[in-house]
């Protein structure tokens, strides 16, 4: 059963000095331990499919942790243009304008993205924030608007993820934080001297893992919405525990 329970990141009052530094680690984590490796063999084929060299990222946070995805897909489809937005945008950093990515300023709901965002939309560990219900609508609005949509989660719901959680994660964000840039002194001060931010990461961390889909929850969301006729695919991708996925995207004559 899915339990959707709190996570401290997503509050509206919980410090932006912490959410930052918090955010910061899970890019850092994300990109040197590949937790996104090799999805340019998964969405590469779907965009050509499509015919789409545009790719809309839903819900991208600080923007980080996804340098090496788009670099990788960007050589597999040819002229792809990145486009990331979140509904409280951030700023996008300096590798990744260097890269031709781009970060959209104004805010942007994944359950109404404005019309001239029009692309494959990709929200990468997006889905196990949200219910079901926005969940639904997030998928909607993109078969609605006649869009692809992959949702790509690294979270799964298990003992051996929730022990992870509880057991290496710790060990891990004492060790990585020193390593990690832009260097903050509030990160240090508080991982090492007032340990909120590990404290945060660890229970963020389970509650994701109650809150995980499965890929046959993910493609039974999909195939209870509306609109044209509609090719989707979920399982599980890459090394190790995988990544869930659903990719969708409309069926072509």
């Amino acid at each position: 059963m899915r339990l959707q329970l709190f996570e401290f990141t997503d509050l509206k009052w919980y410090p932006g000095m912490l959410k930052r530094p918090i955010q910061d680690y899970l890019d850092f984590v994300s990109e040197r331990f590949g937790l996104f490796v090799d999805l340019e063999g998964l969405l590469g084929p779907e965009l050509q499919r499509l015919g789409e060299n545009r790719v809309i990222d839903l819900g991208s946070g600080a923007g980080g942790g996804l340098l090496s995805v788009w670099r990788a897909l960007k050589a597999h489809v040819p002229g792809l243009k990145v486009i990331q937005t979140d509904l409280f945008p951030g700023e996008i950093r300096d590798d990744y304008t260097q890269e031709g990515i781009e970060y959209r300023e104004e805010p942007v709901d994944a359950r109404s993205v404005p019309g001239d965002l029009r692309g494959f939309r990709t929200l990468f560990s997006v889905a196990h924030h949200l219910p079901p219900a926005i969940l639904k609508e997030v998928i909607q609005d993109a078969r609605r608007s006649g869009q692809g949509i992959a949702l790509l989660e690294p979270v799964q719901k298990s003992v051996v993820s929730i022990l992870g959680m509880l057991i290496v994660v710790p060990l891990l964000v004492l060790f990585l934080t020193p390593f990690i840039r832009p260097f903050r002194f509030s990160r240090l001060l508080f991982t090492y001297l007032v340990p909120i931010i590990p404290l945060t990461i660890v229970w963020d961390g389970v509650v994701s893992c109650l809150r995980a889909y499965s890929a046959a929850d993910l493609l039974a969301l999909a195939e209870s919405t509306e609109g044209p006729v509609y090719i989707w695919k979920s399982g599980k991708h890459g090394r190790g525990a995988g990544v869930v996925y659903l990719v969708g995207g409309p069926a072509l004559a």
